[in-house]
Formats: structure tokens, C-alpha cells, sequence
């Protein structure tokens, strides 16, 4: 049975790196971003709404839906409820595990705050960085990964590189 390994976790925490990084060592990989579903909603102001955001989750759970191949599938930490259902959902297809991607918030910001400056076209709209760092992560998730038996751990995503790489390698 294909694994999906989910790597969940606040903006700015490094999980594009990580996820780029198991997917270039592993070409065997798919790679998932809810982000690509997502960017397509953004509004002028760099926003997507609710409704919007619902839509791009359910797109990207239809598209994996498709694959037979190990996959690492990347998301933030909003609609955990509704993420949260989908891997159970997928039970039957993948052996999936989470991974809470833990750093501090503040670290997470200003990482966001630097991406911005140094690259204008990569803006976030501070408002929903906001929004997203007062949900309450990961106790939540935890909450529904334990009530729906869904594999997680907990990764210190302050570890170096390529610590981080081994730990997410080996759930393969």
C-alpha cells in the first residue's frame, strides 16, 4: 500500500523545503502542495476566501484521490476538521501519517515577513498570516488525528536540514 506522509504545520515553518528536499533525493515521490489549489482563489489583495479555500482543499483531496504512488502531501493549518476527514477518507488507499511540523510562531513570522521582502511577487497578506497563527496548532489536530486513528508525530522543524530530511525519509 502507497504511503502519504502529510507534513502540516504553520506558514513560514519549512515544510516547502523539507517537501521539496524528500521529493529531490526521492524522485519516486509525488509531491503535493494544497498551496498550487490554492493560489489560483488568491484575490488582488493576496486573500481567499472561506468558500474559496474549501473549493482548492477539495480539489487537491480529488486529485490525490488518483494516485497509487507514495506521496508527500504538504498543508497549513486551517480546516483541520475538514484535512482531517480526507486522510481518514484515504485510509483505505494510502498508509498516512502526519507530521506536525512544530516551530515557534515567531519564528514563522518573521520568516514570512523576510520572504516578502526579499521577494515581492511571494506576498501574504498579513491579515491571514494572522488569522492562521491564532488557530490553535496542533492541539486540534491532535485532538482529530487521535478520535480518527490517523499515525502522526511531531517534528522540531528547528533541527538542521538534513536531520529533518532523515526524519521524514525513513517514514517511506
Amino acid at each position: 500500500m502507497p504511503k502519504l506522509v502529510v507534513l502540516c504545520g504553520h506558514v513560514g515553518c519549512g515544510k516547502t523545503t523539507l517537501r521539496k528536499s524528500v521529493v529531490e533525493k526521492n524522485p519516486q515521490i509525488v509531491s503535493a502542495d494544497v498551496y498550487k489549489y490554492i493560489e489560483k482563489y488568491k484575490d488582488q489583495a493576496g486573500r481567499v476566501s472561506d468558500e474559496n479555500s474549501r473549493k482548492a482543499y477539495e480539489e487537491m483531496y480529488q486529485d490525490l484521490a488518483l494516485h497509487d504512488k507514495d506521496t508527500i502531501l504538504e498543508i497549513g493549518v486551517k480546516n483541520s476538521e475538514f484535512n482531517f476527514q480526507n486522510f481518514n477518507s484515504l485510509k483505505d488507499k494510502f498508509e498516512v501519517k502526519v507530521i506536525f511540523c512544530l516551530l515557534d510562531k515567531e519564528v514563522c513570522r518573521q520568516r514570512v515577513i523576510d520572504r516578502g521582502n526579499k521577494d515581492k511577487s511571494r506576498f501574504i497578506n498579513p491579515d491571514s498570516v494572522e488569522e492562521k497563527f491564532k488557530i490553535p496548532f496542533p492541539d486540534e489536530h491532535l485532538k482529530l488525528a487521535q478520535d480518527l486513528q490517523i499515525s502522526f508525530v511531531d517534528l522540531d522543524m528547528s533541527q538542521p536540514q538534513e536531520d529533518l530530511y532523515l526524519a521524514v525519509a525513513k517514514l517511506f
